[in-house]
């Protein structure tokens, strides 16, 4: 599985310096915008750091589906395929690859974000408003104790993450389809992407009628708590893709 992860890296070693290479590159552009307390710089900074950061991010999720799509059609990637290594690891290894580089990216986006506020509180004396502002936003999404802050950010990205995996491995399962199943179909790409949006939509909605738990719903850390139904549900079609998935590529490709 480990060497199937490290050839999943290098073979989108390019693309993924491209995209962190950016968020450097911005998160320079804003921290010595807040240096130099040149307020234009920040105003435009900040607008492209949360704007191309969380693209670069969904960047991510895109290239994971495009590199698989060209894998399965393009004849010389089918050597992964008929490796030693059964299906399950080698889809195993791609799901993993963009989880792992996904948490990476959004921790590290998180990480810069709160360095950069620290840097302005401390570059600039007027920050009171800032502050309370912060604390203001803080308390109403997870309340005043510290810890329910904490949990109540990382269930919050966790959901993110789960939202990510659960779109991608949906566009998994269609690619496959369009390459095993429907594979002599006219129109298959249609028909895989009507079954990508048709199932992803169906399965939000669905998601969305589950029964919640009141915790209360002063924050959003009680209304996240409550929606736990919806997470396992969804949890359980990404694991059910990943299986679906590894079959199809078991007993319908041709290599």
């Amino acid at each position: 599985m480990l060497k199937l992860i490290k050839y999943e890296y290098r073979k989108s070693l390019t693309m993924f310096i491209i995209i962190f290479g950016v968020l450097f590159g911005l998160e320079a552009y804003l921290a010595g915008s807040i240096l130099l307390k040149s307020e234009t710089n920040i105003a435009i900074s900040t607008v492209l750091y949360m704007l191309i950061g969380w693209a670069g991010i969904m960047g991510l999720m895109i290239m994971g589906v495009i590199s698989y799509a060209r894998e399965l059609n393009a004849k010389y990637s089918f050597m992964t395929f008929m490796t030693p290594n059964s299906t399950f690891k080698i889809v195993g290894a791609k799901y993993l690859t963009l989880l792992i580089t996904t948490v990476v990216a959004t921790l590290l986006y998180g990480v810069f974000v709160y360095l950069d506020v620290k840097l302005a509180m401390s570059r600039f004396e007027d920050t009171a408003d800032m502050v309370e502002m912060i604390n203001e936003l803080m308390e109403m999404l997870f309340g005043k104790n510290i810890s329910n802050l904490i949990i109540g950010f990382v269930g919050m990205v966790i959901s993110i993450w789960v939202s990510i995996l659960l779109t991608v491995s949906f566009a998994y399962l269609a690619i496959t389809l369009s390459s095993t199943i429907l594979a002599n179909k006219k129109g298959k790409g249609w028909l895989a992407f009507g079954f990508f949006v048709a199932i992803r939509v169906v399965v939000q909605v669905v998601s969305n009628l589950l029964p919640s738990f009141d915790f209360g719903n002063d924050t959003l850390l009680q209304i996240m708590a409550g929606s736990w139904p919806s997470y396992i549900f969804e949890i359980i079609f990404i694991v059910g893709t990943y299986i679906g998935v590894s079959e199809l590529l078991k007993h319908k490709v041709s290599l």
